[in-house]
């Protein structure tokens, strides 16, 4: 995976408080692997398939020059968040949503039309250490399906803590070895900061207000190369009751493996942001007590720093990053 109710006007949104160093619910754990081993082959770095085109309407297919690269979420009919990191410039960029469950189905029903200038990358996100990988892109309002669970102000007093299960979603790779057709989802469990920063889980460290982690260190199940920019989400009984609460954003290359946390932007932090951004540019936006006296959170804030690069991003380095990386490097040899 790659390193972006109808009524309901913006995305569901938890606001997280991991709990540091909080010891993993055995009963959460044994009731999810329970689910799983009702599911048949485990990809998505040992995840499932998705089977049910209606089970995910709101998850986005990114599609660059073609090729399958990214994931995103439906959080409003004409916006879809997704992760900064998976864009360049000059790409042939296509949205697919709406029962999406197969990468190379080329739908036109399901093909989204972008407006002019589609796409508002957060304007603190930093490509070295992966702070602030959140990005907006905006098209004709979507009719067909509806946006992840709508609300129109974001709930009070939730918290999501660790050991907490939560479901991610998308096309990446499996296991670091390729890719597959079909749509995976795999479950995973909340990880406290302290944990995801802990030595074998994490080079570079993390934000803790603004990105949360999750792994399944039983079943070994991750986000991989690819999935970028795609949902976690708290899963309900059916789509309409799912939360999103994190963006595929990093990892360290080895997915699946027990020891390493992916790292997720974490939506209730953008929160904001996003509703800003919404209000601002949308051809059909929230009612006005949702937008009034609404300001740009990010006015005069500065970066957030880490101590170090936040390593391979969407779980496994993108081949376009790399290949970009190859190219810089010969070019100053060269030099």
């Amino acid at each position: 995976m790659r390193f972006i109710n109808t009524c309901g006007i913006l995305v569901n949104i938890l606001s997280v408080a991991l709990s540091s160093g909080a010891e993993e619910n055995d009963g959460k754990q044994q009731q999810q692997q329970q689910q799983q081993q009702q599911h048949g082959r485990r990809d998505v770095a040992n995840g499932y398939d998705v089977t049910d085109p209606t089970r995910y309407p709101y998850f986005v297919r990114f599609d660059f020059n073609g090729v399958q690269g990214c994931g995103g979420t439906l959080i409003h009919q004409e916006f879809i968040l997704t992760a900064a990191h998976c864009f360049y410039e000059g790409e042939t960029i296509d949205a697919f949503v709406g029962g999406v469950i197969n990468a190379s189905d080329f739908d036109i029903d399901l093909l989204t039309t972008p407006v002019d200038d589609p796409l508002t990358i957060h304007p603190l996100y930093d490509d070295f250490d992966g702070t602030s990988d959140v990005a907006l892109y905006q098209v004709d309002p979507v009719h067909w399906v509806d946006p992840i669970g709508g609300v129109e102000s974001r709930p009070q007093n939730e918290t999501l803590s660790a050991g907490d299960p939560v479901t991610v979603i998308g096309f990446g790779m499996i296991e670091t070895q390729g890719y597959i057709d079909e749509l995976q989802e795999a479950d995973l469990f909340i990880t406290s900061d302290d944990q995801c920063n802990a030595e074998n889980r994490r080079t570079g460290g993390i934000d803790g207000p603004s990105m949360i982690c999750a792994l399944d260190a039983e079943s070994n199940q991750d986000a991989c190369g690819n999935d970028s920019g795609g949902p976690l989400v708290v899963k309900g009984s059916e789509a309409s009751e799912d939360v999103l609460v994190g963006v595929v954003s990093s990892g360290d290359g080895k997915c699946g493996q027990n020891t390493k946390a992916g790292v997720y932007s974490e939506v209730a932090y953008f929160y904001d942001w996003i509703q800003y951004q919404i209000c601002q540019n949308a051809v059909n936006p929230p009612p006005p007590e949702i937008c009034a006296n609404l300001t740009d959170p990010t006015e005069g804030q500065k970066p957030i720093k880490l101590s170090s690069a936040a390593g391979s991003f969407g779980s496994t380095t993108s081949l376009k990053m790399a290949v970009t990386a190859v190219i810089s490097l010969v070019a100053l040899v060269l030099w």
